[in-house]
């Protein structure tokens, strides 16, 4: 090996050693990106958001030089390494099904962003609807948190309901609202958590640099035992469809009450200014969370992927379901695979296995549960 890697590079040589040298900036900048707050610099994020790409690009030019014999494959290879921490939030293998003996209680918990269960899907929006009903009654969750949750007042010309109908079929009977947008005062759009156990208090909090985004929290009794719940939605980019169009998804089918139409994407800065928002939002979230006299579970959609400055923040305080029992990259986001932007946090005074990320896809999330002990 050494006397090829004193042999001089072909030009196609040199043109991949440039390339190669970008990705690892790419990778470096990535991890930079967790441990710099986005209200500091707004564009560093970029990198973590595109994480996934510069990993495997190293990779494949590991394989690369090595497979010509050159030494020049340390530097991906050490890239990776500098970074290794990541790969766990990235992608699991996990191979014990079941917690800890000692444990006496056991909760199933799913976060879903349900989009208003498909309601501006003309066409389609009952069968969709009833399809995430089909879905929840066969899971048969203890708890749930719903995202873009969508109530109606029966009032209403025509039907379509949701909250009275998963009153019945569920036995999750108990539930907790938070609403953002209110449309004549008989549509309502935001949060809702459902619980099989008594909610014996909850507030709705919306967050101070966007009303339109919000976290619900829940205290519940499970037996002698109280335990708190944060269902949280943390700011999107809110793209138009002219952004959908330009990355090739089909997007929302309707955009919610409160968004304008834009026929010119701009998705570089409505992602920009999303990272400074959901920044200051998680520390809101956290500041509050972390004051909680109970144990805490958190399930929401954050918008943020695990190589971000506030997911960092996040476990720095509570431990991610996902790296404790998923298989799999675990990407919640249809549009894009291998995006994972809805997570359930918890405190260290749980326990969580089977973790699992629902193929079904009903809506532009798909909903992710995992059975805490405790």
């Amino acid at each position: 090996m050494k006397g090829k890697d004193y042999k001089p590079l072909s030009w196609f040589g040199k043109v991949a050693l440039v390339v190669n040298w970008f990705f690892v900036a790419a990778l470096l900048l990535a991890y930079m990106a967790t441990y710099i707050d986005p209200v500091s610099f707004s564009y560093l994020p970029f990198f973590g958001l595109f994480y996934p790409v510069s990993l495997f690009s190293n990779l494949f030019f590991v394989v690369f030089w090595l497979l010509g014999r050159r030494k020049y494959f340390l530097i991906s290879f050490v890239a990776i390494l500098i970074g290794f921490s990541h790969l766990s939030h990235f992608v699991q293998f996990s191979f014990i099904g079941h917690g800890i003996e000692s444990k006496e209680k056991e909760l199933n918990v799913m976060s879903y962003n349900v989009r208003l269960f498909d309601l501006y899907n003309w066409t389609q929006n009952k069968y969709t609807r009833n399809e995430i009903f089909k879905f929840l009654e066969e899971e048969d969750p203890d708890i749930i948190c719903f995202q873009e949750f969508y109530h109606q007042h029966p009032s209403r010309p025509w039907n379509f309901p949701t909250r009275d109908t998963l009153t019945k079929i569920l036995q999750a009977k108990y539930y907790a609202e938070g609403y953002t947008v209110s449309v004549s005062h008989s549509q309502f759009f935001g949060l809702a958590t459902f619980s099989k156990y008594p909610i014996v208090n909850s507030e709705h909090l919306r967050f101070e640099n966007d009303h339109n985004n919000s976290f619900l929290f829940s205290d519940i009794k499970v037996d002698e035992d109280t335990i708190r719940v944060y269902n949280a939605h943390i700011g999107s980019a809110r793209f138009s469809q002219a952004d959908y169009g330009a990355i090739g998804t089909e997007g929302n089918f309707k955009t919610w009450p409160h968004q304008e139409t834009n026929e010119n994407s701009q998705i570089v800065a409505r992602l920009a200014n999303a990272y400074v928002k959901r920044s200051i939002q998680t520390q809101q979230l956290l500041s509050h969370s972390t004051q909680s006299p109970f144990p805490v579970i958190i399930g929401g959609d954050f918008n943020d992927t695990p190589v971000s400055y506030n997911y960092n923040c996040l476990t720095q305080h509570y431990i991610d379901a996902f790296t404790q029992s998923a298989n799999g990259t675990g990407g919640t986001y249809c549009p894009i695979p291998l995006l994972r932007i809805d997570y359930i946090l918890h405190s260290d005074f749980f326990n969580s296995f089977g973790f699992t990320t629902h193929q079904q896809k009903l809506s532009d999330h798909k909903a992710i549960s995992t059975t805490i002990e405790f």
